[in-house]
Parts: structure tokens; C-alpha cells; sequence
């Protein structure tokens, strides 16, 4: 099989005979050895053999072809493309799993909880979600919290804010029921009771498991003000914690599963696996979704650029050993090569990792294993590693920080908009923010606003989006590689209107 033939592998690259050329070669053969009179015709029995042996040569020809193209990144593909990243250092990204952040556990003080607590998303009851490590129940706290008037009001309005919600526009005289049923609103504040202490100042108690207490909550934020006083004077609102909330148990579930499973805030209620003295669980943020294997396109095009990874020390070498632990989503590498401190903090020759996802452990051993020797890291997290040597190194390293991506959507709908229109809504725009990555900029035009294309009945759309509840504009929201754009279902509003 060589290149004379004009067969196997040539100038051009590797040529596979083709089922004709094989066939008419074997003719040919036949030919030479019984002479031109040989009966060739289809229904002869030279013919019938000759076609079995071509079709055989030409599977053999086939398979050259593949294990040809096997060596190459850009023709192999599956396993073949795996081991071609083996060999230059680059591995396939795995799959990881969806994990849920600050989930609350309720129940009797003293419960031990094991690592075996599994739970499933409500009305999806094949999302199975397990706890990270066993805790025990405490006791928990229920948060007090007060709002204060700088002076008695005349006349105006306000609001507040929590938990990524906003509630109800109140009148400068509300009475301790209308300040109550407008922060029951309020997501995970259903519970609480207000009391008016004075003409000035109101008391909030969060009550009750999986209603706002027992567990920790946030200042409530003020998201309008137009109080004034009996001369205009502008009259501050200014909340204050008096009794900080206790989570009887804060932890964390990862998906049973890889891929993208899906688990908004307030659905992770199901108990798959009962436990005695354990009533109730909340999940107050929804889940950071997990990714599936990285596919072959993909792995090609970072293949493509990261060629320097065979060796160790350098920026794509550092970021590669990153991807390639369990659970990282993202992550990007950034060197001070520089004698002084550079905008970042960043002390002269050092380097600072930002990754998103997997264990803090998981990724100091990586950065260890893919630093230079001398070299120091940087960043706002830290873990203690120990060498070969039994020598002690703190590893630094950053994660993204995360910045809430509120949206409003004004829509303008028809007989075909589904009845749980608004939901599919809401899961389409926090799932794509979600999926950007770190460094990703929240685009409303086209690139957001396309995401409800897929759902039927929107006669049109418009989208207002900010970083604080009540986005008044549609803007797009830059973020910087530090950082990574969040949004729960509960950070969306929509507003329907038919057609």
C-alpha cells in the first residue's frame, strides 16, 4: 500500500482505494493469470468472488482511513480525540453536577444528619440532589430586625427589599398589618409578625421553619424612598438587625446526576430519604448548574489554544491543570511578570487563579502540581498543601465574584402563551445568565432577549436589567474576568400583557 500506487498514504495525505478500484484490480489480476478469455460476466463465478474479496479489501481500506485520521485533532474524534489530548497533556473536560448552595435544614435541635440525605426538586422528582457531608440540627435563631424613621413622616412612600424581592409601595402612615402582609411578600419572609414600637420605628420578627426563620436573613435593603417630613424634609429609612438569625444547619447538595440539573430557589423540598426529627428543607438560591462532556468541537477548539501545555509553569499549562479537577466549571490565569505590585494587588512574579468550582483542596493541588518553582500565588482564598518533602505550602487563589443580575420582563402576549408561561420565562433567562461563565457579559440584545424565542404566545419583549431589584433600563451589565454574572428565578419579575 504505498504512495506508487497512488493509494495509502501520500503528499496529500492518507488515499483509501476505493471499492471499484479494488474490484477492477482483482479483475486484472485474474486476467493476467487465465488469460483475456476469462468469463468476467456479473452472474460468473469469478465475478461473484471477486466482488466479495473487493468489498472486503475496501472495509480494510476503510479501517487504514480511520486509524489515519484517529492521529489527527481534527478528524478524530470520541476516544481516539482522548487520547490525542492524553499525549499533549490536554484532558476532555468531565461532567459535573449541578450543586445548590446555602440549603437550609429544619427540624428537632440535635438531629444528627448523615451524609446519605438525599432530596428532590418538586415536580421533577428525578432531580435527585445529596448533601455534601453530615452536620446535626442546632437550635436556630429567629431574626429581629427593626426600621427606623430619621424623623415621624408627613407624607411619601417607600418600600424594601430582601432576599431579591421587593415589596409593595407603602404609604408614610402603613400600619404595622400593611408593613406585615407587604414583607410576608417577600421571598422566605412569609412568617414574620411586625409590631410599630413608635411613630418612627417598626420591629420585624421572622417566625416559623421554611417561613423566614430559624435562619439567617439579610438587612433588609430599601428600594424606594420619597418620605418627607411636615417641612419636605427627605426622611431616611434605616433598617437594623437586633437579633442576627441562627440556621439550625447550612449545607450544601450536589446532583446525584452530571449535567445541568436544574433546581430553582424554594424546590429543593422533597425528602428522598427520610430522616427521623428532620422536618423540612429549603433551598434559598437556585442551583449553579452542572455541565455535561465536553463535546469534540469544543475540545478541539481548546486544544487549539492551549499548545503550550506538554510542559509546566506556563499560564495555558496552570489553567489547563485547573479545568481538568473535578467540578471546576471555569477558570482564568493572571500573571504579574513585573518588579512592582500591579492594579490588581498582585505582588511582583506572581500569579493569581480565578476558578469557579470544585474544592479548595482539589485546586491548590493543581495550582501546586502546575506552578513554577519560586513563583508566588495569589488571591483572595487559600489552602495549606503539604509536599513530597512533608514541607507545608499556603496555596492562594481567587473565586469569581458573583454579581446579581435582577430582570424585569414586560411582555405582550397572545392566546397561545401557556399558563405557566411566566415560569418558563423566568427558567429560560436564569438559566442562560447562569450558563455565561466567569468574565461573561450579561448581552440583553440579541443574545438574552433570544432566549424566549423557544416559548410560544410572545407577541413581544422587553427587558430591563440591573444589579439591584427594580431595573429600570435595558441595559447590558459588563463583568469583568473577577467576576460572574447570577440570577435566580426569584431576581425576575414578569409582566404580562395580552395583545
Amino acid at each position: 500500500m504505498s504512495a506508487g500506487t497512488g493509494w495509502g498514504i501520500t503528499e496529500q495525505g492518507f488515499v483509501a482505494q476505493q471499492l471499484t478500484d479494488a474490484l477492477d484490480d482483482i479483475e486484472q489480476g485474474l486476467i493476467a493469470q487465465f488469460g483475456a478469455n476469462i468469463n468476467l460476466s456479473p452472474e460468473s463465478f469469478f465475478s461473484q468472488i471477486s466482488g466479495i474479496v473487493a468489498e472486503r479489501l475496501s472495509l480494510v481500506w476503510q479501517a487504514m482511513q480511520d486509524v489515519y485520521n484517529s492521529q489527527n485533532p481534527d478528524t478524530a474524534f470520541g476516544a481516539s480525540l482522548d487520547n490525542i489530548g492524553a499525549l499533549r497533556g490536554i484532558p476532555r473536560l468531565k461532567a459535573s453536577s449541578s450543586s445548590i448552595q446555602n440549603v437550609k435544614l429544619f427540624g428537632t435541635p440535635g438531629t444528627p444528619i448523615p451524609s446519605t440525605l438525599q432530596a428532590s426538586v418538586n415536580g421533577s422528582p428525578l432531580s435527585v440532589f445529596q448533601i455534601t457531608g453530615s452536620t446535626t440540627l442546632g437550635s436556630g435563631q429567629n431574626c429581629i430586625q427593626t426600621i427606623t424613621f430619621s424623623a415621624a413622616p408627613a407624607s411619601g412612600n417607600w418600600s424594601l427589599s430582601l432576599n431579591g424581592s421587593s415589596s409593595v409601595s407603602l404609604p408614610y402612615n402603613a400600619t404595622a398589618l400593611q408593613v406585615q402582609n407587604a414583607i410576608q411578600a417577600l421571598n422566605f419572609a412569609s412568617g414574620c409578625t411586625v409590631t410599630q414600637v413608635s411613630s418612627t420605628q417598626y420591629q420585624v420578627t421572622f417566625n416559623g421553619e421554611a417561613t423566614g426563620g430559624l435562619m439567617v436573613q439579610p438587612l433588609f435593603g430599601i428600594a424606594s424612598n420619597t418620605l418627607e417630613d411636615g417641612g419636605s424634609n427627605p426622611i431616611s429609612v434605616i433598617p437594623a438587625i437586633t437579633q442576627p438569625g441562627m440556621d439550625q444547619a447550612n449545607v450544601t447538595f450536589n446532583a446525584t446526576q452530571t449535567g445541568p440539573i436544574v433546581a430553582n430557589a424554594g424546590t429543593l423540598t422533597n425528602i428522598v430519604t427520610p430522616i427521623s426529627g428532620l422536618d423540612l428543607i429549603l433551598n434559598i438560591q437556585d442551583a449553579f448548574l452542572g455541565t455535561n462532556v465536553e463535546t469534540d468541537n469544543a475540545y478541539r477548539a481548546r486544544m487549539a489554544q492551549e499548545l503550550q501545555i506538554a510542559g509546566a509553569g506556563t499560564v495555558p499549562a496552570i489553567r489547563s491543570k485547573l479545568l481538568s479537577v473535578n467540578g471546576v466549571i471555569s477558570a482564568l490565569v493572571y500573571e504579574n511578570i513585573t518588579d512592582v505590585a500591579d492594579s490588581r494587588g498582585r505582588p511582583p512574579h506572581s500569579f493569581e487563579c480565578v476558578v469557579n468550582g470544585g474544592t479548595d483542596s482539589d485546586i491548590a493541588n493543581a495550582i501546586w502540581e502546575a506552578k513554577p518553582a519560586g513563583v508566588a500565588t495569589f488571591g483572595t482564598s487559600s489552602y495549606v498543601i503539604t509536599d513530597s518533602q512533608g514541607q507545608s505550602h499556603t496555596i492562594y487563589f481567587s473565586r469569581p465574584t458573583q454579581v446579581d443580575i435582577y430582570i424585569i420582563a414586560n411582555l405582550t402576549v397572545n392566546s397561545n402563551y401557556p399558563s405557566n408561561g411566566d415560569t418558563l420565562v423566568k427558567e429560560a433567562l436564569s438559566n442562560y445568565v447562569n450558563g455565561l461563565g466567569q468574565g461573561a457579559s450579561v448581552i440583553v440584545i440579541p443574545l438574552l432577549i433570544s432566549q424566549l424565542a423557544t416559548i410560544p404566545g410572545i407577541d413581544d419583549a422587553e427587558l430591563l436589567v440591573g444589579t439591584s431589584p427594580g431595573p429600570t433600563l435595558p441595559n447590558n451589565i459588563p463583568i469583568v474576568p473577577y467576576e460572574q454574572a447570577y440570577c435566580q428565578t426569584d431576581f425576575i419579575t414578569v409582566n404580562d400583557t395580552p395583545g
